[in-house]
């Protein structure tokens, strides 16, 4: 899961430079990714908001396996299981500003929902976010079970 939540912005960065070096008159301050997305090329761009839609939901499953507890950290995870979706419709519904309205324009509100969700799922999943003020996000030099590395048998010397 892990190589699948790192290989999910690696291929929507380079799907995003490939369609900057296809798109014909490209201008690489003034486009947005809806300018590189739209028209003959649109499929360079959406196949990158796939694969990163799939690395979200996949770095969900990897965080439910190694749940540090607490609420916000379940919160986070359902969180990133509902960006999956939402991203994945960011790229499917084809509102690239290409001037074509085949039905209602939702992509401003999924894009505003996409900010709430990386604005509150970092801090939901962080120390301060699960509960624990002033504690660290992970204990590596002390005996921190919370990574079920105890029930597994990796701590039994």
């Amino acid at each position: 899961m892990a190589r699948l939540g790192f290989a999910g912005p690696s291929v929507f960065a380079h799907s995003l430079l490939m369609a900057d070096l296809v798109v014909p008159h490209p201008d690489a301050i003034a486009d947005t990714i809806s300018d590189l997305g739209a028209g003959r090329h649109e499929m360079i761009v959406d196949i990158g908001i796939y694969a990163y839609a799939l690395s979200l939901i996949a770095l969900a499953v990897g965080a439910s396996h190694a749940h540090l507890g607490g609420l916000g950290w379940t919160l986070g995870i359902y969180g990133l299981i509902l960006t999956g979706p939402i991203v994945f419709l960011v790229g499917a519904r084809n509102e690239h500003g290409d001037g074509d309205h085949d039905g209602p324009v939702i992509q401003v509100y999924l894009v505003s929902a996409l900010d709430l969700a990386f604005s509150v799922i970092p801090w939901a999943m962080s120390a301060r976010g699960r509960g624990d003020p002033g504690a660290l996000p992970l204990d590596l030099a002390g005996d921190d079970t919370r990574l079920g590395a105890r029930r597994a048998g990796f701590l039994d010397a």
